[in-house]
């Protein structure tokens, strides 16, 4: 019961599956030492199976490998084009942090 508006709260509780519920034995709420706190400890008690795992009987299927990279990687394609971008990109930043202009920082915010 809440100590001010003296209504019950659902704080604490145990969520069960439906197909479950019966294994539930036994479900108790413990009070702290303070009795004005709202939260209890939730002890619930149930009833376990274990069960072996389940092994697909018969024939094993034949292990497949990875499959292999049909195409190309476009990396691979365009590897030159993309050296002479970052070298262009790189010197212009090596400018642009010798020599902090406007015209430097806007070449190399354009690029």
């Amino acid at each position: 019961m809440h100590p001010r508006s003296r209504r019950w709260h659902l704080l604490d509780y145990v969520l069960v599956r439906r197909r479950d519920r019966p294994d539930v034995l036994v479900t108790k709420a413990i009070r702290d030492a303070d009795g004005w706190i709202d939260h209890r400890l939730v002890i619930s008690q149930m009833r376990l199976r274990l069960q072996p795992q389940r092994r697909p009987q018969g024939k094993r299927p034949p292990v497949l490998g990875r499959a292999r990279r049909q195409q190309q990687d476009w990396f691979d394609e365009n590897d030159a084009d993309i050296s002479n971008l970052l070298v262009e990109k790189n010197g212009l930043h090596k400018a642009y942090m010798d020599l902090r202009t406007d015209a430097t920082k806007a070449a190399f915010f354009r690029c």
